[in-house]
């Protein structure tokens, strides 16, 4: 949010034509995931599938077959450490970009159940607007705890997780 970038979920149902229509649809380039999917990048890359897709950041640390294999295809292959320690060796020097109630921070896909997944831009004054709702009818304090129990693509689970951290 504070680069005026969007994000996008995807669920662990989505197959592969599923993901592959969002990437496309989107021109999303950098997936985050676990070592688990790499392969499943390999596969669609090799099927002629996510074309746009140049580089994937891992939560876990990668192994020397994932890199080889993802870079087989195109694909580099990061780990989520190497990110935040990039970050943090420019002592701040990548200023945040001052968004507008406008900018989408988040593109939200159905599951696809009847066709194609259908995407919605959620906008900051969309995601705010829904959390400030939540804020006139319920009262939280900091001794009170939030059960996570949608998946974080789930908007509700994204308005959810904004309600309970302002």
């Amino acid at each position: 949010m504070y680069y005026t970038m969007t994000t996008i979920g995807f669920f662990d149902s989505m197959g592969l034509s599923a993901v592959d229509y969002i990437v496309n649809q989107t021109e999303l380039t950098t997936l985050f995931l676990s070592n688990e999917y790499i392969q499943k990048v390999v596969t669609m890359k090799k099927e002629g599938l996510a074309k746009t897709l140049t580089s994937v950041v891992t939560f876990d640390e990668p192994t020397k077959a994932h890199v080889e294999s993802a870079a087989s295809v195109g694909v580099k292959v990061y780990s989520f450490k190497f990110i935040i320690e990039q970050g943090e060796s420019t002592n701040g020097v990548a200023a945040f970009s001052k968004c507008t109630e406008t900018d989408c921070p988040i593109f939200s896909y159905t599951s696809g159940t009847t066709g194609d997944s259908k995407g919605v831009k959620l906008t900051h004054r969309n995601l705010f607007q829904s959390t400030q709702t939540f804020c006139r009818h319920v009262d939280l304090t900091n001794q009170d705890h939030m059960l996570s129990y949608l998946p974080y693509p789930h908007s509700f689970e994204q308005v959810l997780t904004c309600f309970s951290i302002l």
